[in-house]
């Protein structure tokens, strides 16, 4: 396959799975509490890339793990301000917003 070909596709497929994620956390959003969600989205992530990156985190040091924790705490309150919004409006104004 010719790499511009496997380009649009990669940037196809991402597109469709984060567009996909606003409707998916609206329907979610609806029947459990947003620290709820998010405490199990970042959980699962984290088993994740543990899981993957294991051998790089032999050689962290603590005041990365302060930073990293820092803007962990960031991004979840940006997304909780983000699931906290799906319930007042469409999944397509968030995705919308979110894309500005």
């Amino acid at each position: 396959m010719k790499k511009q070909i496997k380009a649009d596709l990669s940037i196809f497929s991402i597109t469709v799975i984060w567009g996909s994620s606003f409707i998916i956390m609206k329907n979610i959003s609806e029947d459990i509490p947003a620290y709820a969600y998010l405490a199990m989205r970042f959980s699962v992530a984290t088993i994740i890339l543990t899981c993957i990156f294991y051998k790089h985190l032999k050689g962290i040091t603590l005041r990365s793990i302060i930073r990293g924790s820092l803007i962990g705490l960031l991004l979840y309150l940006g997304m909780m301000l983000q699931v906290l919004g799906l319930k007042t409006t469409s999944a397509s104004n968030s995705a919308f917003i979110t894309g500005l």
